[in-house]
């Protein structure tokens, strides 16, 4: 599921005060919001003014606004800065606490992009269809992706429903169906203290 935008006040024509974020209601919420119509999907696409974002975040996140400023200050140190920002998304830790929020409806299709198996099925006119980037032979199979950053030279065949992408730091090879567990191997990999891989 995807979060809502509750909508307060019209400001003008197509731009609204936002009254509230809901995060990812059950099925049941969601269809309730949409009948309403006093909610709109949150695509999570943000405009602002960077004086206007470093405020919020040194109101609502000092720790890493103060951070942000040693690397404006000291730019040739952002490699060992970085690592120490708190992973919080800009959503949560700014947007959902902020005051003055406006939305604008988009009436443009979207399609969110989240894992292998969705980009793929954007790639291609038909599911059956196969997309390949790279070096890359194919002899008879269905549905499947091959996504290359190597010059590493790769051939299927008779593959169906398979995801294979190849870059210089690994491979993953897997089930169309099942690209959304790449989440279960980064987390695998940070158990594993793999940081090279991250």
């Amino acid at each position: 599921g995807y979060g809502y935008i509750e909508l307060a006040a019209q400001q003008q024509p197509e731009v609204f005060q936002v009254a509230s974020f809901k995060e990812k209601p059950d099925e049941q919420t969601a269809r309730t919001f949409l009948q309403t119509g006093n909610y709109l999907w949150n695509a999570n696409m943000f405009v602002w003014r960077a004086d206007t974002l470093l405020k919020l975040y040194e109101q609502h996140m000092p720790e890493m606004y103060r951070t942000l400023l040693d690397v404006q200050r000291q730019p040739e140190r952002l490699n060992e800065l970085y690592p120490r920002l708190e992973k919080v998304a800009v959503d949560y830790a700014i947007i959902e606490r902020a005051e003055k929020i406006l939305a604008i409806p988009g009436k443009f299709g979207w399609n969110d992009i989240g894992d292998w198996a969705r980009l793929k099925d954007e790639l291609v006119s038909t599911e059956a269809d196969n997309y390949s980037k790279g070096d890359h032979l194919d002899i008879g199979s269905k549905n499947t992706l091959v996504f290359s950053e190597t010059n590493r030279f790769i051939a299927t065949i008779n593959t169906t429903n398979l995801i294979i992408v190849d870059t210089p730091d690994g491979l993953l090879v897997c089930d169309k169906f099942s690209s959304q567990k790449v989440k279960e191997v980064i987390a695998e990999l940070k158990r594993r203290k793999r940081s090279d891989l991250l």
